[in-house]
């Protein structure tokens, strides 16, 4: 392999971001995981901390602050996910849940899909 310049692929080391300390209290679950919000702007809000690695090895770190009823607004709008696939990459296949299965959980209808294939474009020739 190495007369041939080949290398075996090295998968990276994943990034620890968060060392938990034993000793540390845990927080209290204040609302008891319902998520659900019953008016804007004060009800439910949730955050999500991700890290982005940068080149360098060092990590850009992204808060947000999910406002809840937001989420209510968006769905109406969006209408049905009837036949969506919800995949949290955190496994090897995609998963469709329960909610997504059941259309008429879906407060608004959605057209159906288009029925005809969807075709590529061949970026190669197909001669021999």
């Amino acid at each position: 392999m190495r007369a041939a310049s080949i290398a075996g692929y090295v998968k990276k080391r994943r990034v620890r971001t968060t060392v938990l300390e034993p000793a540390d209290q845990t927080v209290p679950d204040l609302i008891k995981r319902d998520f659900t919000a019953l008016a804007p702007n004060h009800q439910r809000y949730v955050g999500d901390i991700t890290y982005l690695p940068l080149a360098g090895g060092s990590n850009l770190y992204r808060a947000t602050v999910i406002d809840r009823d937001r989420d209510r607004d968006r769905d109406r709008d969006r209408g049905s996910l009837a036949g969506a696939i919800s995949d949290s990459h955190h496994g090897t296949r995609p998963r469709t849940t329960p909610a997504l299965q059941d259309p008429s959980a879906s407060p608004s209808p959605r057209a159906p899909p288009d029925p005809r294939p969807t075709t590529r474009s061949r970026s190669r020739s197909t001669r021999p």
